[in-house]
């Protein structure tokens, strides 16, 4: 245990509880979650609890946990012996007890009443007269954090969702994930490495993100490296990379790859220009595998939380809350974009071919929008926020200066490659802070149509099929990988990314 470190640096041992039989998805979800997050889940999976013997067993486990998980269902669960609780309920009342921070997610009361009715008047007895119970253990989660969930795929992502919100600066000790290379603990002590750690926790979306699906990450990296670097590499093939967590992944996979070689010419220019306004990937490429690499723009990451430089759009603009209504770019935001396409050392200006490896927050593709709307916006403006909203489509962002950023790549019309997890695509859309980047100067059909522009997305096995169909019906071609595994990607490419770049690494 630590007292010291930033509660950024803490993982935290979690205890997850519920009724077994019933629920063994969302337990099993809610463990991938914990593990995805980088902490340590504890669920006793292998134990149910039968007497009173087994309460000790309870008590030891949850001791070292510095947070609780309670996923409640339809049934109220085992008895203790001679008591008049449950066990899920003894481990909520320990939680409390205990100070865990406690997030209690409980199923929707449709779903509780339709399998309420299902149940055997025999084999359930005890279960059936033990509703009262239910309803008052329900009734008594309350005063922490508490969300409603309906079976299916998505709780998974609420249970890393409540995790992201509600353990970010909480102050509790727990664990530092300890390097295998000791010595960088004690590197660590030197002043100057100690100040750049700090700094690149303070970028704390980036930090948090990379840490969000990053099996999936891993992979759509892996398969892009898979489909391109061979070509990459002969035909010398200029890269930029952008800014967040899921380029940067790909930027440690392609650093692999590219080491031993980008060299220098004799007139001082890499044979393969690489430049990135992202601060993970100029550390990974620049100083982790020595692969000569230029920031661009030449300015310092005065975005202080995903760790991006945007070359002045952020001083030279008043961050705007988000417009629904497609107005598209205003004179001063135009100008920004140009004076980009004009800066030294630009987009535009690096050797072609070329390959820009993008980013975006999520993707709306399908027309059913899911939309979280602020606490206490009027009827009326939640009505003129959906009619707008239902016709805003493709990627959309969190920063207003990333958008604008966003903006000035697409208007290079480079061949863009857009990485991005399948939990990205038609994910819920927070009213007020997400920003759409495109609009009627540049609509979501035009940019598909002719923008040279693919997507690579990671997936799970199952969920291929539905995501690349998607891309599929807008016209996009699909690569795919080989499902050996549970975690797989694929890329969709429209016709003028096949044109523009793919037929000229075949050249």
């Amino acid at each position: 245990m630590n007292d010291v470190s930033s509660p950024s640096d803490r993982r935290y041992q979690i205890f997850i509880s519920s009724t077994f039989e019933d629920l063994k998805a969302e337990r099993k979800a809610a463990v991938e979650a914990v593990f995805q997050r980088g902490h340590i889940p504890i669920a006793l999976e292998n134990f149910s609890p039968s007497d009173e013997s087994d309460l000790q067993v309870i008590k030891r486990a949850m001791k070292d946990c510095q947070v609780y998980i309670a996923i409640l269902g339809h049934r109220y669960g085992t008895v203790v012996p001679g008591k008049d609780y449950s066990f899920t309920e003894f481990e909520y009342s320990l939680a409390r007890e205990y100070g865990l921070k406690t997030l209690t997610f409980i199923l929707h009361d449709d779903v509780i009443t339709k399998r309420r009715s299902e149940l055997d008047c025999t084999k359930d007895e005890g279960e059936l007269r033990n509703f009262g119970k239910l309803k008052d253990f329900h009734k008594r989660v309350t005063d922490h954090f508490r969300s409603i969930f309906v079976p299916g795929p998505e709780f998974k992502g609420s249970v890393a969702l409540a995790l992201a919100d509600n353990l970010y600066g909480w102050d509790r000790p727990g664990f530092i994930r300890e390097p295998e290379d000791r010595s960088i603990l004690e590197t660590a002590k030197n002043e100057f490495i100690v100040d750049i750690i700090k700094e690149l926790e303070g970028f704390p979306k980036l930090y948090e993100r990379c840490s969000e699906e990053p099996e999936k990450k891993r992979v759509l990296a892996n398969f892009f490296s898979e489909c391109y670097m061979d070509d990459i590499r002969k035909k010398q093939v200029s890269l930029f990379l952008e800014s967040g967590s899921t380029v940067a992944f790909v930027a440690k996979e392609i650093s692999h790859l590219l080491k031993g070689h980008v060299t220098i010419g004799e007139d001082g220019s890499p044979n393969i220009q690489i430049s990135t306004n992202n601060i993970l990937a100029y550390l990974l490429l620049w100083l982790v595998a020595r692969i000569p690499c230029t920031e661009f723009p030449w300015s310092p990451p005065e975005e202080t939380t995903y760790g991006a430089s945007y070359g002045g759009v952020d001083k030279n603009l008043v961050a705007r809350k988000p417009d629904y209504a497609s107005a598209g770019l205003d004179r001063k935001e135009q100008a920004e974009i140009q004076q980009l396409i004009k800066a030294p050392f630009s987009l535009p200006t690096m050797k072609r071919p070329v390959l820009l490896l993008g980013a975006a927050s999520g993707l709306q593709i399908g027309l059913r929008h899911k939309l979280k709307f602020p606490k206490g916006l009027s009827d009326s403006k939640r009505n003129e926020y959906e009619l707008e909203l239902s016709k805003c489509f493709g990627p959309h962002v969190g920063s207003y200066h990333n958008k604008i950023f966003k903006r000035f790549m697409y208007a290079t019309n480079l061949p863009l490659v857009i990485f991005l997890t399948a939990d990205k695509i038609d994910s819920e859309i927070e009213v007020g802070k997400c920003h759409f980047i495109l609009d009627h100067s540049l609509t979501w059909e035009k940019f598909c149509a002719t923008h040279p522009i693919a997507f690579c997305v990671g997936c799970t096995a199952d969920q291929m099929g539905e995501y690349a169909g998607m891309f599929t019906n807008l016209g996009f071609k699909i690569t795919s990988g080989q499902a050996y595994t549970e975690t797989t990607a694929f890329i969709a490419r429209n016709d003028a990314f096949i044109e523009q770049f793919e037929h000229l690494l075949v050249l």
